[in-house]
């Protein structure tokens, strides 16, 4: 089983214990005060969660994407429901002599446990499909490859809009009159389309050039390619998804890819960037904001566009540390920078300008960690002369990162210095993990490395 599935399985879990507990100690508080029971049961609490495990192991577990609807969830839910009030009564009967739960007190459990699950279920579907209807969470994508399995994925993405992707058309070996082109054009058709990931399908990917042009387009572009195996053709990839009933096979296998991950950083970077901004934040960035309008005439924050995940452009944030100028926006900060403020200088030399970033992070825009976000033109730059540069973009752009404490921050005049800072980015990416961006923080503030090349 895919690493998806099983982060889906364990999360539905979860929330159905923790909807199961809610709704038992509902009923047991309603117990306690209105028929004077003597105590909390925790025999039966631990029983009644040992019987759920056993029915959630017992029981298969499909349409954990929530893509046929509600009420195939609904039925799921009614089933799973019933399966375990059989397994509850045989455990019931095989642990214990007298059930803690009067009759009638049961059946009021149970039912509130099937009432509240279907309320979750039903908020996280319909919060899925709303995000998904205004296009938040989705991905453009197409299909190199026009063959029978090509148009069963493309027939799934197109009315399964809950999946999350925003199917543009085919790009074939051959020129047919239903395709956007054909695969020499793959590379102008991503740039027009902003395509953010592509599925190729076996008919194209068996043919070894064509497989290598693929990755190799990926990398460039910093963009997920995903394989659409035939059935009976067996590879050995670390990543094996399923879109639809459709296996997927991703050649790249990050971290970042899993659920639970995702989910553990952005815990991470929201919990932290609340305490900086509350703690922080609160009480120096008006005393900042003053000493910078007193210094320099023009604007307290420094807003850029700048490249974040998936390619996609967001307004950074920085306090100003220039004299307003028009090449801001493609010139480096140098050594010894005549734009540079006598309060940018002592900003810059400390981090300081970058504080506002943590509004960026509580937004979803950045994360803490990360690869530093750069300027559009930089990225136009730059992605044509490093093979892997776009590739950063494959998660969120970060406020400090694994390059910079290692030495590799500002002015990046010679291109070798863009190419390890890349270098330590991809490192970063595929080896990412929690006690390492706690790492990288800690050596942001403490390391002399991270305060080397400050401009």
């Amino acid at each position: 089983m895919n690493t998806r599935k099983i982060d889906l399985i364990l999360y539905y879990l979860v929330l159905e214990l923790f909807v199961l507990n809610l709704s038992y100690y509902l009923v047991i508080s309603y117990e306690l005060i209105n028929h004077s029971t003597e105590d909390f049961q925790y025999r039966s609490f631990i029983q009644e969660n040992f019987a759920y495990l056993i029915t959630y192991i017992l029981i298969s577990k499909k349409n954990l994407y929530l893509r046929d609807g509600f009420y195939n969830r609904a039925w799921r839910i009614t089933y799973r429901t019933a399966a375990y009030a059989l397994v509850s009564i045989i455990v019931n009967v095989l642990i214990v002599e007298k059930p803690f739960l009067l009759r009638e007190d049961y059946t009021v459990f149970l039912l509130l446990f099937y009432g509240l699950c279907l309320i979750a279920y039903y908020m996280v579907y319909k919060y899925v499909r709303s995000s998904r209807s205004k296009g938040r969470y989705v991905k453009s994508t197409l299909i190199v490859g026009s063959d029978d399995t090509a148009k069963s994925l493309a027939a799934i993405l197109s009315n399964n809009k809950i999946l999350g992707y925003n199917f543009l058309g085919y790009v074939s070996k051959e020129d047919e009159s239903f395709t956007l082109g054909k695969i020499e054009e793959l590379e102008e058709l991503i740039e027009k389309l902003k395509i953010q990931v592509f599925f190729v399908t076996f008919s194209v990917f068996k043919e070894q050039p064509h497989l290598k042009k693929m990755l190799q387009l990926s990398i460039k572009k910093g963009i997920r390619i995903k394989l659409v195996p035939q059935k009976e053709a067996l590879f050995n990839f670390k990543t094996e998804n399923s879109v639809g009933g459709i296996t997927v096979i991703d050649p790249f296998d990050f971290p970042m890819d899993k659920i639970r991950n995702r989910i553990q950083k952005r815990v991470a970077d929201v919990l932290f960037s609340s305490a900086v901004i509350l703690l922080i934040l609160s009480w120096l960035l008006p005393i900042l904001a003053l000493l910078i309008v007193i210094d320099s005439r023009g604007p307290v924050f420094f807003v850029q566009k700048r490249t974040g995940v998936s390619n996609k452009t967001f307004n950074c944030l920085k306090l100003r540390t220039m004299k307003q100028n028009k090449a801001s926006e493609e010139k480096q900060a140098e050594n010894e920078d005549l734009r540079i403020t006598k309060i940018g200088k002592f900003l810059r030399k400390y981090n300081l300008d970058e504080l506002p970033q943590f509004i960026c992070v509580l937004f979803g825009q950045m994360s803490v960690v990360g690869p530093r976000p750069h300027m559009l033109f930089h990225t136009d730059l730059y992605s044509k002369e490093i093979l892997h540069y776009k590739s950063r973009h494959f998660i969120k752009p970060g406020i400090t990162g694994w390059a910079q404490v290692n030495g590799f921050r500002g002015e990046t005049e010679q291109l070798w210095k863009m190419e390890k800072r890349v270098e330590y980015d991809m490192d970063y990416i595929e080896n990412w993990s929690l006690i390492k961006d706690i790492k990288i923080v800690f050596a942001t503030l403490f390391s002399e490395k991270s305060f080397q090349n400050a401009r």
